[in-house]
C-alpha cells in the first residue's frame, strides 16, 4: 500500500467513525451548548468539516492563506445532512489531491505557516 493510500484510508476511517458520533446527535440537540461560551453540536462538525477543508487550502498554498475566505463564511446552520453534503465536494477534490502525492512528496513537501511563526521561532525551525 503506498503512503497516500495509507493516508486516504485513515482519513476514511476518521470520518466513518466521526458520522457515527454525529448521528447519535437527535435534531433537538444540534444547537445545544454544554456551556454558554462553547460551540453547539451543529457548530463543532461544522469545525470538523471546515478545518479539513482550511487544511487542504493549507497543503495546496504550502503554507501560508493570504486572502483565503472561507466557503463556509455566512453559511447559515439546518442540520447534520446539510452541513455533510456542503462539505462532500470539498472532501472529494481533497482525496483527490492527497492521491496525487507521489512517495517523494511525503517527505519533500515543506509546508510552512510563516503568518503563523514569528521570525526567531522560523530560525529555530530552519537549523534542526
Amino acid at each position: 500500500m503506498k503512503q497516500n493510500e495509507i493516508v486516504i484510508l485513515n482519513f476514511e476511517e476518521i470520518r466513518r467513525r466521526s458520522i457515527k458520533i454525529w448521528r447519535g446527535i437527535t435534531p433537538e440537540y444540534y444547537f445545544w451548548r454544554p456551556d454558554i461560551n462553547a460551540m453547539n453540536c451543529l457548530e463543532m462538525v461544522r469545525h470538523v468539516l471546515e478545518g479539513e477543508h482550511l487544511f487542504h487550502m493549507i497543503v495546496n498554498k504550502r503554507g501560508n492563506l493570504g486572502d483565503y475566505v472561507s466557503p463556509w463564511t455566512n453559511r447559515t446552520y439546518s442540520d447534520l445532512d446539510a452541513e455533510l453534503g456542503f462539505a462532500e465536494p470539498f472532501r472529494v477534490a481533497f482525496m483527490e489531491r492527497i492521491n496525487e502525492f507521489s512517495p517523494t512528496d511525503f517527505s519533500t513537501i515543506e509546508i510552512i505557516r510563516s503568518e503563523k511563526v514569528n521570525a526567531e521561532d522560523l530560525e529555530i525551525i530552519c537549523n534542526e
